[in-house]
């Protein structure tokens, strides 16, 4: 398990170590609960922050970071974000991760399938609302899975340095 990695990291090093979350679970664990048991063992053994998978339905994300911080978790908890850039990379990833596609997302993305300006511009849209959503909730920290796309960061980038003042971010 990651939490024996963490304790040998731990042992041997002073870095700062933090470790993956999965909102809706872990694909190879149908069992949320004890996935999230396997993230207190984590915390336990030394990860000092937490960030997530993708997701790209918020409330599976803050009903995770509720359960836990209930369940005593304190440390970080980074939300993983990923544009949808087209249906078809968005199907993929999200069956790869086990990660659910709301239903509206669906839909604007299979409409312009063949358009991929408009499928961008769908997933960006859908970002910045996510984003406006987790700032309003008090998450504690972005992480944008930009995937070497430089426009996701030219697009992306200067709203998230805009909200910096308003999250709280791990300095390690």
């Amino acid at each position: 398990y990651a939490s024996e990695l963490i304790t040998a990291i731990r042992e041997h090093s002073d870095f700062g170590i933090g470790a993956a979350g999965y909102p809706e679970g872990h694909l190879e664990n149908p069992d949320k609960d004890d996935d999230r048991k396997h993230l207190h063992e984590k915390i336990a053994a030394g990860a000092e922050f937490i960030v997530t998978q993708f997701f790209l339905e918020n409330t599976h994300f803050l009903r995770w970071r509720d359960q836990l911080r209930r369940e005593g978790a304190s440390v970080p908890l980074v939300a993983g974000i990923l544009p949808p850039a087209n249906w078809k990379a968005t199907k993929h990833m999200s069956e790869m991760c086990g990660v659910s596609i709301p239903e509206d997302l669906a839909q604007a993305l299979i409409k312009n399938e063949t358009d991929p300006e408009a499928s961008r511009e769908i997933g960006f849209d859908h970002v910045e609302n996510q984003f406006e959503e987790l700032l309003q909730e008090g998450v504690e920290g972005v992480h944008l899975y930009a995937l070497n796309r430089l426009s996701t960061v030219e697009r992306l980038g200067p709203i998230l340095k805009d909200a910096s003042g308003t999250i709280s971010t791990p300095h390690l």
